[in-house]
């Protein structure tokens, strides 16, 4: 009787020890292939976005030129400006857009920073400052700092090398 209890016993500790090693093989099969088969699809959406998407390359040759140009001139990526080219449809128009991307910090931003501790004042001045010098706003607004922060714009204009002439009065 102990025999056969003793191997009843080694039969259920058997068949336990494989049925958890068929668990810890499935699991580490899915794991596996949630982890490099799910990067497939993945990256066939990010492909297919890709291709719904308009992109620089879509455009013709004189085209690609001038969003390189805008690309440089203001700063951005040449996708970014395609994809603006294609839904505006007009090459002067964009090219406002891209402007007052660049010289100015949108509304929403202002909002928040001025949450954030900068002046409104600061980010006025960084807009008129940026027509001037031809930096981007946001970038002067963020070397100027918080209201808190106490840099002057005489610091900020120096860090970035602007020099602006001096008014003076020849009579």
């Amino acid at each position: 009787m102990k025999k056969l209890a003793g191997k009843k016993k080694r039969v259920r500790i058997a068949a336990i020890l494989t049925v958890m090693f068929i668990v810890l093989a499935a699991g580490g099969m899915l794991f596996f292939v949630s982890r490099h088969g799910g990067g497939q699809t993945e990256r066939m959406k990010k492909v297919e976005q890709a291709e719904n998407q308009p992109s620089y390359k879509s455009l013709g040759e004189s085209d690609r030129e001038v969003a390189d140009i805008y690309a440089e001139l203001y700063e951005t990526s040449r996708e970014e400006v395609a994809a603006l080219y294609v839904q505006i449809k007009d090459w002067e128009k964009t090219g406002e857009t891209l402007e007052k991307q660049f010289f100015t910090i949108p509304e929403n931003t202002k909002y928040q920073m001025e949450k954030d501790g900068y002046s409104m004042g600061d980010m006025e001045e960084a807009e008129k400052l940026s027509v001037r010098t031809g930096i981007r706003a946001s970038e002067l607004i963020q070397a100027k700092g918080k209201a808190s922060d106490g840099k002057s714009w005489e610091v900020v204009k120096k860090e970035k090398g602007i020099e602006e002439e001096q008014e003076t009065d020849a009579e």
